[in-house]
């Protein structure tokens, strides 16, 4: 028994080293930190990426025109029933693997590459010759997603319906990073031209806010990795259990050792 109290300070010592190696320094924690600047007077511009459309998309046409009931026009029934996100997709017209859009009374178009805002005067264009010299197009892009995985409170497919999402906007809409997430080398995987890039990033730096992935894309995927603390498995323990017997050992430690 002396042996053990005699040598128990070093087994102290050695379980002190070992949780606090397991916390996450507040540091870790922290976004937008560090960067070039006055930090109480900065000022970043974020650049928006330009969409551009591409095959397997689908999108949202809407023609409106005093002069004309569009209600009338064939394929454009519900156009301004949006309802449900079930209904939505349902009024989705398809963009085709080669590129092309088939619109009812409209016609067919190469849409390929091309901003929502040119093919929405292009068929705007189109309508005035076709449905009525008043009428005006509106196109939105419907399958806006965003996938994200890893540490996060609430991974998954997040759909949106605003085209300027920023990766903290995101983020936010999974509930955030949870304490084990790695927040200075976040994954994001980005489809360009059918070739996947994979781009680490750093929530920790102030820079992010003028990258050109501070703003996200359709079909973005990001991947939030653990820490390490979180790898060895000190996620998952019950620290406030572990302190309040580590309170009592020590307390009956001292009372022997005296």
């Amino acid at each position: 028994m002396r042996k053990f109290v005699k040598g128990s300070p070093v087994w102290i010592l050695l379980l002190a080293v070992v949780l606090l190696g397991s916390c996450v320094p507040q540091k870790r924690l922290r976004y937008l930190q560090h960067g070039s600047g006055n930090i109480y007077n900065d000022s970043v511009q974020s650049k928006v990426p330009v969409y551009t459309i591409a095959p397997y998309d689908l999108l949202h046409i809407q023609i409106v025109s005093v002069g004309v009931e569009t209600s009338k026009v064939p394929g454009y029934d519900a156009g301004t029933n949006v309802g449900t996100e079930a209904s939505v997709y349902l009024q989705g017209y398809p963009v085709e693997e080669n590129g092309n859009l088939t619109l009812p009374a409209l016609g067919v178009f190469q849409v390929n590459g091309m901003t929502t805002e040119e093919l929405q005067k292009e068929l705007t264009r189109v309508a005035r010759q076709k449905v009525s010299l008043d009428a005006e197009v509106f196109v939105r892009l419907l399958n806006f997603r965003i996938t994200i995985l890893g540490e996060v409170k609430n991974p998954g497919l997040l759909e949106i319906y605003d085209q300027k999402i920023s990766i903290l906007d995101a983020l936010a809409l999974a509930g955030d990073l949870s304490p084990y997430g790695d927040r200075e080398k976040v994954m994001l995987v980005r489809n360009c031209n059918g070739v996947k890039e994979i781009h680490y990033i750093d929530l920790t730096q102030k820079d992010l806010l003028s990258s050109p992935y501070y703003y996200l894309k359709s079909h973005d995927l990001i991947y939030v990795e653990p820490l390490d603390a979180k790898s060895y498995g000190f996620g998952q323990v019950n620290w406030g259990m572990i302190f309040s017997a580590m309170s009592t050992v020590i307390a009956i430690l001292a009372i022997v050792i005296k």
